[in-house]
């Protein structure tokens, strides 16, 4: 090979190492911005949510919250009795159910600033 071919043949090398380095640079990078996005993902995840049950404002923990979990957050003590039963509904809740009812022994999913009315009523 002449003078002019091993040039740029050195030339070409050089610049390829310069892109090796600069993919493993930006693997590093990937890698560091996928575990801070996992930490934010789980802090979001586990932080508290601020609903609102008979206008009052509440702090609850997870994603979803129980009909049984609304009704202790609604009535403290709980009514109890034969001929006891509530009605809870909803709204401002998650875009894929923003407003509903929630029946006995369901979950739903809830988000910040939800509102749930739960009234007692008497079955007859």
């Amino acid at each position: 090979m002449n003078e002019t071919g091993d040039a740029e043949n050195a030339r070409l090398e050089g610049e390829l190492s310069e892109v090796d380095r600069e993919i493993a640079e930006d693997s590093e990078r990937l890698e560091h911005d996928k575990a801070r996005r996992s930490e934010i993902e789980d802090r979001l995840e586990h932080r508290p949510l601020v609903i609102f049950v008979n206008t009052r404002e509440r702090h609850v923990n997870g994603q979803t919250i129980s009909y049984d979990g609304l009704v202790r957050l609604a009535f403290d003590p709980v009514p109890t009795g034969p001929n006891v039963a509530f009605t809870i509904t909803y709204r401002r809740g998650p875009h894929e159910h923003p407003e509903g009812i929630v029946a006995p022994g369901q979950t739903v999913p809830i988000k910040d600033g939800e509102i749930f009315n739960v009234t007692r009523t008497d079955r007859s």
